[in-house]
């Protein structure tokens, strides 16, 4: 099995199993998922330091101050006392499924950006861009990015005939009135 564990979970009782006692015997994943929870908290939630809705994310009403307080000691740089962190560890227990939650969020915002970066590679490998391409950015062609390239290679034709005429005329201005000729007979046609 190549990568973490929980990339192959199937169940949730793996994934409780797993949460309850990486919280409980992990400080620093303890004290990442108690700001990962206080950060699902609404913003007047947060702001009052009480859960006042019924959505199933965020602190439960009966921890929300307590919790969130912890949250912000954390968030501020402040060590816990052995006894918030014991409390802690028991009461983000019952918060399992929201931290898997998070979890699978998580795992799918990196599977989207590994597979954006591959598609990158592979874009960039298609259009001959070298491997340090400089941050460029290179997408696929669409219908309107051949139309703009057939019409810009007409503007070129285009330019290149006038220049030729040009230059032609220069040289030898008798040949003017032919050319004049020449395209009076085309246009009229």
């Amino acid at each position: 099995m190549a990568g973490p564990a929980w990339k192959y979970f199937t169940t949730q009782e793996q994934w409780k199993a797993y949460l309850q006692d990486l919280v409980s015997t992990n400080t620093n994943a303890c004290l990442k998922a108690i700001t990962c929870i206080d950060n699902w908290q609404t913003e007047p939630e947060r702001q009052q330091g009480e859960s006042t809705e019924e959505n199933g994310v965020g602190w439960t009403k009966y921890d929300a101050k307590e919790m969130g307080q912890l949250a912000n000691k954390i968030r501020n740089g402040q060590a816990l006392t052995d006894g918030e962190l014991a409390k802690a560890k028991n009461k983000m227990k019952k918060y399992w499924k929201q931290l898997m939650q998070i979890s699978k969020r998580q795992m799918e915002q990196q599977e989207a950006e590994e597979q954006a970066k591959k598609k990158q590679e592979t874009l960039k490998k298609q259009n001959g861009i070298p491997e340090d391409g400089n941050g460029m950015q290179v997408r696929e062609k669409n219908a309107k990015d051949y139309l703009f390239g057939f019409l810009r290679g007409i503007i070129y034709v285009l330019f290149t005939v006038l220049v030729f005429i040009g230059l032609v005329t220069l040289i030898n201005p008798g040949s003017r009135s032919m050319l004049f000729n020449m395209i009076l007979q085309i246009a009229g046609r």
